[in-house]
């Protein structure tokens, strides 16, 4: 059931939920691989903590072990999500647009214009993406990459930036 503008939904504890450009947890061909990739990356993570001796900061090192495995999954996944569908725009483009993480591409390019100007091109593609885990104590922490931003030429070059954490503590 959508929730209309400034109702609040009452999330089930020991659940999985996950967001994407649509509605929380909407039944999506890509939500639905990016769920199966987290399962898939918490039993990796969970073995590998396993076979690692608990420190004193054990719990934030599986927290950020498991947000890199999975930043590094849904980044790089290239399978795609559901069929190409028909937009008009080529089948390579439909292709790329069903991944999870959908790599830069150029929807058009415009011609040089009146007076010796040259248009550019308008670039589609995922330039971020981010990993929340809710903890049981009320912590928040939020794990994102994204794509580097080369201000000279104006746009993001095709190098993912190292993982920057924040974290938030909710209230009770």
């Amino acid at each position: 059931k959508a929730l209309l503008p400034g109702q609040v939904q009452k999330l089930e504890s020991n659940r999985l939920y996950a967001i994407s450009n649509r509605l929380l947890d909407v039944p999506w061909a890509k939500l639905e691989r990016g769920k199966s990739l987290f399962v898939g990356c918490l039993t990796e993570a969970g073995a590998a903590a396993a076979a690692v001796e608990e420190d004193e900061g054990g719990r934030e090192d599986e927290d950020e072990m498991l947000a890199n495995l999975l930043l590094d999954r849904l980044l790089h996944d290239k399978e795609p999500c559901s069929p190409p569908t028909d937009t008009g725009y080529p089948l390579e483009f439909e292709e790329k647009l069903a991944r999870i993480c959908i790599p830069g591409v150029a929807l058009w390019e415009e011609e040089e214009e009146e007076g010796g100007r040259k248009g550019g091109s308008s670039v589609f593609g995922t330039t971020a993406s981010i990993v929340v885990l809710v903890r049981r104590d009320g912590r928040m922490l939020f794990y994102e990459r994204a794509l580097e931003w080369d201000a000279a030429r104006k746009t993001h070059v095709d190098v993912w930036s190292s993982v920057n954490r924040t974290e938030v503590k909710l209230l009770s």
